[in-house]
C-alpha cells in the first residue's frame, strides 16, 4: 500500500490538471461529444484512489475517498457544461482542484486597492478559527483518555461539533487569503452557521456554501427539473444524496455497517426536521432568538448520529460506544 500523502498529491495532480491535459489530447483525435464522454470515463479511477492506501490510515483514506469524488465532479463539469468551453485551462485548472469553489462565482478582477484589508480581516478571523480547532481537538484528547460514559460523550459530541465548524471555517479563510494576492476573491465557504434562523437557511445558505451548491444545482433543481420531482420528494433525495456522499469516507476509512447507516441517518434527520419546520411555520415565529434556538437544536439533537462515525474516524475509539 502506498503513503497516503503520495496518493493524495498524485489523486490531485490528475484530477486538476492531469485531466485538462488529456482532455486537449483527446480533442486532437475525436469528435466533440465523444471527447467529452471518454475525458469524463477516464476521472472515473479518481473515486477509488483512495483504495491504494494502507487500510490503518483511516483519516487520509477518508479524505482522498472525497477528494476523488470532488475532483471528478469538478472536471466533469469542465468538459460537459457550455459555460466552461471558452474559459482558458488555468482556469479550468483552479477550478477542478484549486479554488475549491465553482470559479465562475468568484471575483476575478479584485482591485489592488481592496487586497490587504481583506487578508487583514481574513487573518484576524483565520486565527481565532485556528485557536478554535486547537482547543476542540484538546477537548476530544482529554475525553478519549478517560472511560467512557454517556456525560462525556455528550460533551464529545459538543466538542466535535465545534471542530467541524471551526475546521471548515479555517478552510475556508484559507482559500481566500491564498488567492487574494493573485487578484480572485473567493465565495465564503461558511456564512456565520450558527446565526441560521431556521433549519432550511442554515442549509440552504449558510453551511458549506460550496457542497450545497453542488447538491442544489445537479440534484435538487436536475430531480425537479428533468424528473419532475415535487418539493419534498426532492429535498429528501437532495439530503440522500449528501448522506450517500458523506459515507464513502466511512467506507474507505473501514467502518463498520452501523457507523455508515448512523452517517446517513442523521442526514435522512435534517429532511424530515426540515418538513416539521414547515409544519410549524418557524419562519412566522416573533422571537427571533427561539428560531435560532431551534435551528441549533434541529442541528445538534441528533447530532451523534454524525459524530460517531467521526470520532471512528479521527481515531478517538474510547470516545465510540458502538
Amino acid at each position: 500500500m502506498a503513503n497516503g500523502g503520495i496518493v493524495w498529491f498524485c489523486t490531485w495532480l490528475y484530477g486538476s490538471l492531469g485531466c485538462q491535459l488529456l482532455h486537449k489530447v483527446i480533442q486532437l483525435v475525436l469528435s466533440e461529444s465523444s471527447s467529452k464522454l471518454f475525458s469524463t470515463l477516464a476521472l472515473l479511477p479518481l473515486c477509488f484512489a483512495a483504495g491504494f492506501i494502507d487500510r490503518d490510515d483511516r483519516l487520509m483514506r477518508g479524505i482522498v475517498s472525497l477528494a476523488g469524488v470532488f475532483y471528478t465532479i469538478r472536471a466533469s463539469q469542465t468538459f460537459l457544461e457550455e459555460r466552461f468551453h471558452n474559459e482558458p485551462i488555468v482556469y479550468r485548472f483552479l477550478h477542478t482542484g484549486g479554488t475549491f469553489h465553482d470559479i465562475q462565482l468568484c471575483n476575478r478582477n479584485l482591485k489592488h486597492g481592496t487586497k490587504k484589508p481583506i487578508i487583514m480581516s481574513c487573518l484576524s478571523d483565520f486565527v481565532r478559527n485556528l485557536i478554535g480547532v486547537g482547543i476542540s481537538i484538546g477537548v476530544l484528547n482529554y475525553l478519549n483518555s478517560m472511560t467512557y460514559n454517556s456525560w462525556r460523550f455528550t460533551l464529545a459530541c459538543m466538542s466535535g461539533g465545534f471542530y467541524v465548524l471551526f475546521s471548515l471555517e479555517l478552510f475556508g479563510l484559507a482559500l481566500e487569503i491564498l488567492y487574494v494576492p493573485f487578484g480572485i476573491k473567493v465565495p465564503k465557504l461558511m456564512l456565520s452557521p450558527l446565526s441560521a434562523l431556521s433549519l432550511k437557511e442554515f442549509w440552504r445558505s449558510r453551511w458549506d456554501t460550496v457542497v450545497q451548491e453542488i447538491l442544489a444545482s445537479y440534484v435538487y433543481y436536475g430531480a425537479r427539473r428533468r424528473v419532475g420531482l415535487r418539493g419534498d420528494a426532492a429535498v429528501l433525495l437532495t439530503f440522500c444524496s449528501s448522506g450517500l456522499l458523506h459515507i464513502v469516507p466511512l467506507i474507505y476509512g473501514g467502518l463498520n455497517f452501523q457507523c455508515v447507516l448512523l452517517m446517513f441517518v442523521y442526514f435522512v434527520s435534517q429532511a424530515l426536521l426540515l418538513f416539521l419546520e414547515r409544519y410549524l411555520q418557524v419562519d412566522r415565529w416573533n422571537y427571533l432568538k427561539m428560531r435560532r434556538t431551534w435551528a441549533i437544536f434541529c442541528i445538534a439533537a441528533p447530532s451523534p448520529l454524525i459524530m460517531m462515525p467521526l470520532f471512528s474516524l479521527l481515531g478517538f475509539d474510547n470516545l465510540v460506544s458502538l
